[in-house]
């Protein structure tokens, strides 16, 4: 599977939602966050992502994504 330039939207950022996005990234994916839990741990993570270059999705937001997502990354 060719990920460069694909789009991702990974849902659930905890350990793994976060080294699947971590993974998307290295390989030049396009990856979007999105987590309905909030809390220091869980903004953590996305703050890492996002310094490596991940983008935050909002709820609202959400309804657009399929539109634009190649693929979709739910976390256990």
């Amino acid at each position: 599977m060719y990920l460069k330039r694909q789009i991702f939207l990974v849902f659930g950022v905890s350990k793994s939602g976060g080294a699947v996005a971590k993974f998307l990234l290295s390989k030049g994916g396009v990856v979007y966050l999105y987590d309905e839990l909030s809390g220091e741990r869980v903004e953590q993570a996305m703050q890492v992502l996002i310094e490596q270059g991940a983008r935050r999705v909002t709820s609202a937001e959400l309804s657009h994504m399929s539109e634009v997502c190649d693929g979709l990354i739910l976390s256990p």
